[in-house]
């Protein structure tokens, strides 16, 4: 019986070992499931300005990204924008991406580097962060429109040198302005809660106010998003990389242009459009040009003459000048040039009227007591100042500034204001309509006539007087109705140049005014 169980025991034995044996081969022969492909989420730094430079080797990059291997996208913002072409080339190529893209602000997201984050489904922003700065601007060499095309250059019409006219170059700008906007809006869609009409400013806004304001979706870092991506996306093992550690390569080296300020030539010449999507302050405007000087005619004058001061380091486009003299001509009253004090006291004492406009250098006693002389007598004083050219970046020595009028004028009880007055109301409009253009239409003078003027962001005179009024804003002051023009007895103090300039003089009824005033200073 003890044999029989004994056999029994070993039959079980060998056969649970052959079973063993068979499982074994079984499982080895069975195929090892490969493991799971590697996850990437994949980080573009956005940290210099944003050029040709940089942006056309990342293009194609960026298009492979759609590798089944990359989960998901994160732009790492610290910029001020850069030139449109590169921007919106940037933005057209992360937006058809086929990847769940997010978007870290890390200190300044301005301008085209804003345009770009409207590429990214979620947009994060640190604390001390600043968003916004939505719009266009451009740089237009003022002696492009100044003066005459030099009879060296043929070209076969009449925009071809520069592709359009002047005001069809700040439509331009005005119209990637609007397409930035348009961006914006569609973007954001009902997350948005900023009216048009402020983002339309270009004002920058805290992390703080962008979230209010619905261009941010989360105040948080480069951690927070990872997390949250890796969340939506179900990826419990993932790695994050720079896009230049995913492909093994290095940035491109665009020399100058990752300074803390990029150089206006360099940023010039990196573009074949010159419109900018890029915050003004991160750029180092620093043209070596001078403004255009006026040749003086050495020529005597006669009878009737209007004195036109260039002693003080005026700056007075040549082409003012020389419309300023075919109607005076007109007039039979010719025009005279100081160009020194001695030569102004002595033209001074058979003159009809005196011109200043933009003086760099402050007026001796000598001077002012020659020019309350030349006023006692009945001679009549016509003042420009214009806060564009006072301020233009193509002046190398120190700008005109009003304070040189104030020995002057405030004797008499009027100042030049500083800043500038402007449209605050008018959007991303047609040029002639935008912003910095200011209407007036509050005549209360009998020498200047009636009609709708239009002034580019002209300089507010003060003073109690009669002339030209309107209702603008004024920079650093507000809203209020202020003169562009004013009439106190023997002078009158006009805050535009500007205005009468070709393709400007044209606008509403800026033609008669000037006319006006070439009366007024020559009766």
């Amino acid at each position: 019986m003890a044999e029989n169980k004994t056999a029994l025991a070993a039959l079980v034995l060998a056969a649970t070992a052959v079973a063993v044996v068979l499982v074994t081969v079984a499982v080895q022969q069975r195929p090892t499931p490969p493991p799971a492909p590697q996850k990437y989420i994949v980080v573009i730094p956005i940290t210099s300005p944003i050029t040709s430079c940089w942006v056309n080797p990342l293009l194609p990059k960026i298009l492979g990204l759609n590798s089944s291997d990359v989960a998901g996208v994160i732009l790492y913002v610290d910029s001020p924008g850069g030139t449109l072409d590169a921007t919106e080339a940037l933005y057209g190529a992360l937006k058809g991406l086929g990847k769940p893209v997010y978007a870290v602000v890390a200190g300044l997201d301005a301008s085209g580097a804003f345009y770009i984050s409207m590429a990214a489904d979620e947009i994060y922003a640190s604390p001390g962060s600043l968003v916004g700065n939505i719009g266009a601007w451009t740089i237009i060499d003022p002696r492009a429109f100044w003066t005459p095309i030099p009879l060296e250059v043929f070209p076969s019409g009449y925009d071809k040198l520069f592709g359009m006219s002047l005001f069809g170059y700040y439509n331009a700008v005005d119209k990637a302005a609007a397409s930035f906007l348009s961006v914006v809006i569609e973007s954001r869609g009902s997350r948005l809660k900023a009216p048009a009409d402020l983002l339309a400013t270009g004002r920058l806004f805290t992390a703080e106010e962008a979230l209010k304001l619905g261009l941010i979706d989360k105040i948080g870092g480069l951690s927070e998003a990872v997390a949250d991506m890796a969340e939506s996306l179900g990826l419990t093992s993932y790695s994050v990389v720079s896009i230049y550690s995913y492909y093994g390569i290095s940035p491109p080296n665009c020399s100058g242009i990752t300074m803390a300020k990029v150089p206006l030539g360099i940023l010039l010449n990196s573009t074949l459009t010159p419109i900018f999507y890029i915050y003004p302050g991160a750029v180092q405007i620093d043209v070596n040009a001078s403004a255009p000087k006026y040749r003086v005619p050495q020529v005597k004058p006669t009878g009737k003459y209007v004195v036109v001061d260039l002693s003080h380091g005026n700056l007075i486009p040549g082409v003012f000048v020389q419309d300023l003299a075919a109607r005076l001509a007109l007039r039979n009253c010719s025009i005279a040039f100081a160009t020194t004090g001695e030569e102004l006291k002595s033209l001074l004492r058979n003159a009809t009227g005196l011109i200043i406009a933009e003086p760099a250098e402050p007026y001796s006693s000598s001077s002012v007591d020659a020019i309350k002389s030349f006023l006692s007598s009945g001679g009549r004083l016509l003042v420009f100042y214009d806060p564009r050219i006072a301020n233009s970046i193509f002046i190398t020595t120190t700008p005109p500034s009003p304070i040189y009028l104030d020995g002057l004028l405030t004797p008499f009880g009027i100042a030049v204001m500083s800043g500038y007055l402007y449209n605050a109301t008018a959007g991303l409009t047609p040029a002639t309509s935008n912003w910095q253009f200011v209407s007036a239409a509050y005549v209360n003078s009998t020498e200047l006539g009636y009609g709708r003027y239009v002034f580019f962001t002209p300089a507010a005179i003060s003073g109690s007087g009669v002339g030209i009024y309107a209702d603008a804003e004024l920079l650093g002051y507000g809203p209020g109705k202020y003169a562009v023009v004013l009439q106190r007895g023997n002078i009158t103090v006009v805050g535009t140049i500007t205005s009468f300039l070709p393709n400007f003089v044209e606008l509403g009824d800026n033609e008669a005014l000037l006319n006006d005033l070439v009366k007024w200073v020559c009766p």
